[in-house]
């Protein structure tokens, strides 16, 4: 990754344009809607929300929304719903991180992505595109 902090956001679940989650719907508001992309890794069920785990040299891929970014605090919102860095005494299921995603017009960028953290052993792997429909009873606010 370049010594640049990314200004896109990749997401693959909840935050997905078409979800009910209040903080999708901020997104959408907030951001600019880039395009569909996807990246190399696995995504897994993990009960009402699905995990992501970007692996480079994974056949499979992860699919979801591209977002251009501009607001440090949509950011810091974002990553409060996704339970990033909410206490070190809380082990976070998710970690922010800048990942290389390709657009469905080929083009590839540097974006974050909330990856999951938590062990993938037992968990069913989802294939394809996934946008969890399940609303977080959270009010969305920047």
């Amino acid at each position: 990754m370049p010594g640049n902090s990314p200004q896109h956001l990749f997401v693959y679940g909840t935050l997905t344009r078409g979800s009910r989650s209040p903080f999708a719907a901020l997104l959408a508001a907030r951001a600019r809607f880039v395009g569909d992309a996807w990246l190399p890794g696995r995504l897994y069920r993990l009960g009402h929300f699905p995990g992501a785990v970007p692996e480079p040299a994974a056949k499979s891929r992860v699919w979801g929304n591209v977002f251009l970014v501009r607001r440090p605090a949509l950011l810091a919102a974002l990553d409060q719903y996704e339970g990033c860095g909410a206490s070190e005494r809380i082990v976070s299921l998710f970690q922010r991180e800048a990942h290389r995603v390709t657009l469905a017009n080929g083009k590839e960028l540097d974006a974050w992505i909330y990856r999951f953290t938590g062990r993938t052993e037992g968990r069913p792997e989802v294939h394809g595109s996934v946008a969890n429909k399940a609303p977080r009873p959270r009010k969305a606010s920047v």
